[in-house]
């Protein structure tokens, strides 16, 4: 999530109940929030900073120009807005419509419109060397957008994919915390690497 909260650890954040049953943000791996016992974590609440998300679009975009990094970061940022509705309310589950594949295929087309839009005016203010394509920008913004459910299906408890049709979450937990978070940081490091060699080749 792209938030600057305090006593973020780990790139995670933990949310607890407060008085009132509310939910609170705290700072995993604490169980006491601002000075309150423990009533129970929630289960599903902490999450990685949106931008670990990029590392595999990195690596997709290496891999092909038809997959519009620019694209891929809209749709998981347009993505994690539901998120950060939820926390600044207090409110849980945290992920719900839209991290489903049915909610994450709605975010594609407003996505990719964003994404394409500044890519014009990327191309107009001289910042882009050419337009992005209409399909570069779909592309894009359906990996980004369904590998965002998959990935956060792995790590929240809250996410239910394949919702409405279905509660199950089959990806829960499917690999450890440390594997996803490392995965997402080398496949960055990975794709980072393809892109600076395709340039020198250029």
């Amino acid at each position: 999530m792209l938030y600057q909260l305090s006593y973020i650890r780990r790139w995670d954040v933990s949310t607890q109940f407060g008085r009132g049953g509310k939910a609170r943000l705290c700072g995993y791996p604490h169980s006491i929030c601002a000075g309150e016992p423990n009533r129970g974590e929630l289960p599903g609440t902490r999450m990685p900073v949106t931008p670990l998300h990029f590392g595999p679009g990195l690596l997709f975009h290496a891999a092909s120009r038809r997959c519009s990094m620019l694209a891929f970061m809209a749709a998981n940022v347009f993505i994690d807005f539901e998120s950060a509705a939820h926390l600044m309310a207090h409110t849980y589950p945290i992920h719900t419509f839209f991290h489903t594949f049915l909610g994450a295929t709605l975010m594609i087309f407003p996505a990719a419109v964003a994404a394409w839009v500044a890519g014009r005016l990327g191309l107009r203010m001289k910042l882009l060397p050419a337009a992005l394509p209409w399909s570069a920008a779909f592309i894009g913004a359906g990996v980004g957008a369904w590998s965002h459910v998959v990935f956060d299906s792995i790590m929240h408890a809250d996410v239910q994919p394949f919702a409405p049709w279905s509660t199950a979450s089959p990806l829960h937990a499917c690999v450890s915390l440390e594997v996803l978070f490392y995965g997402c940081l080398l496949t960055g490091l990975a794709g980072a690497i393809l892109l600076a060699r395709r340039r020198d080749r250029q």
